[in-house]
């Protein structure tokens, strides 16, 4: 064995765990990216979901409006019987439809912010155990250069 062998473990088990800190911070970073993008998708699913929730809402109020004028236009009192059970039944569908499209919205959005979530826990698992990996390596480095150590 040369006198140049422990210098060389030690450089490449310095040089290895170097790399496994550096994979680990790699790793953590793109998770941290995934996680933003991950939260701006939710934003956008939250906003895209009110932008159709208004529209649905104004499509319907319309569609309520020409009914209510289809009906004056027979003579019909919008105020009771079939005319006004016509006019709850027509809002009572409107507003469904309006908070499904607002339930689709959020449960999107949330599923979105998971997934956020889970690439930030990932990324600090990646973090830590890149350290956990180095430090492995130092010692077996060090186990390597302790019979060279008189």
């Amino acid at each position: 064995m040369s006198g140049t062998e422990p210098f060389l473990i030690a450089a490449a088990t310095a040089v290895s765990a170097a790399g496994a800190i550096s994979s680990g911070k790699a790793a953590s970073a793109q998770a941290k990216y995934q996680a933003a993008v991950a939260a701006q998708q939710a934003e956008y699913q939250r906003k895209l979901a009110a932008s159709q929730e208004r529209q649905a809402r104004q499509q319907h109020s319309a569609a309520l409006g020409r009914q209510r004028a289809l009906f004056a236009a027979r003579g019909a009192d919008l105020t009771s019987g079939s005319p006004l059970l016509s006019q709850i039944d027509t809002a009572a569908d409107a507003e469904l439809e309006a908070r499904m499209i607002r339930s689709r919205g959020d449960a999107s959005a949330n599923d979105s912010l998971n997934k956020a979530n889970l690439y930030r826990m990932q990324g600090r698992a990646a973090k830590s155990q890149s350290y956990y990996s180095a430090g492995t390596t130092l010692l077996t480095g060090a186990a390597k250069v302790a019979p060279f150590i008189k």
